[in-house]
C-alpha cells in the first residue's frame, strides 16, 4: 500500500525527530530529515518526495522561504510550513511561494496531521482532471468492472456518496459496496488514497 513520502525540514534535530516520529505513527514513510535547505535540496534532488514540512528560519543559508520558492518552481510537491514566525512580513514572502498550510509553533499533532493531509488530498485533485481512468486496468491484478469505473469516475469528482447514489439511481450501501471494492482492487483504504493512486498511475 502507498504510504506518502515526507521531507522534514527543521534546523533543531529534537524537533526534527518529534515531527518525524509522529508523522511515522500516522502512517506516513519519512523520505528525509534535513536541517539546512541545501540538505534539503539534494534529498529532494534524489529521492521519491510527496510533500514537505518547512521550518522558515534554518540558520545560515537560505532559509525556509528561499527553499519554498525553489520547491514550487522545481518540484512541484505541496508543503506545509511550521514556523514560530507570524510577523506580517514573513507572512507576505511565504504565500508568495503558494503554500498548502501555514502552522505557527506551538501547534498540536491534529493540526499537523489534519494540514498535511489536506495539502496532499488538494494536491492530488489537480492532477485528476486529464486522468484516463480506463487506463487503471492496465496496472490492476484485478481489473475494475464497468460499473466501478463509473463509480470512480464520479469519487475523482469529489461527488459524495449520496450524490453518486442520487446521479446512478443506486441505493447508498450499494455505493459503499462498490467503493470497498475499488479500494481492495486499488489497494487503497480511503478516497484520498484513491486519488493518489490515480495521479501515479504510469503514463
Amino acid at each position: 500500500m502507498k504510504r506518502y513520502r515526507i521531507l522534514v525540514v527543521e534546523d533543531e534535530p529534537i524537533i526534527a525527530e518529534d515531527l518525524s516520529g509522529f508523522l511515522s505513527d500516522n502512517g506516513f514513510e519519512i523520505a528525509g530529515i534535513a536541517h539546512s535547505a541545501n540538505a534539503a535540496l539534494t534529498l529532494l534532488r534524489n529521492n521519491t518526495i510527496d510533500a514537505a514540512i518547512l521550518d522558515v528560519n534554518l540558520g545560515e543559508g537560505m532559509d525556509g522561504i528561499g527553499l519554498a520558492g525553489m520547491i514550487h518552481q522545481q518540484f512541484q510537491i505541496p508543503f506545509v510550513f511550521c514556523t514560530a514566525h507570524s510577523d506580517r512580513g514573513t507572512i507576505e514572502r511565504a504565500r508568495e511561494t503558494f503554500p498548502s498550510g501555514y502552522l505557527l509553533k506551538p501547534f498540536n499533532e491534529r493540526e499537523l496531521f489534519a494540514a498535511l493531509d489536506i495539502a496532499l488530498y488538494n494536491h492530488i485533485q489537480k492532477q485528476r482532471s486529464s486522468m484516463d481512468l480506463t487506463r487503471l486496468n492496465q496496472h490492476l491484478p484485478e481489473p475494475l468492472t464497468d460499473r466501478e469505473l463509473v463509480l470512480l469516475a464520479e469519487l475523482v469528482k469529489g461527488r459524495s456518496n449520496k450524490q453518486i447514489a442520487e446521479l446512478q439511481f443506486v441505493s447508498i450501501n450499494t455505493v459503499k459496496t462498490h467503493l470497498q471494492n475499488i479500494f481492495q482492487k486499488l489497494d487503497v483504504r480511503n478516497r484520498t488514497e484513491v486519488l493518489f493512486r490515480i495521479g501515479q498511475m504510469p503514463a
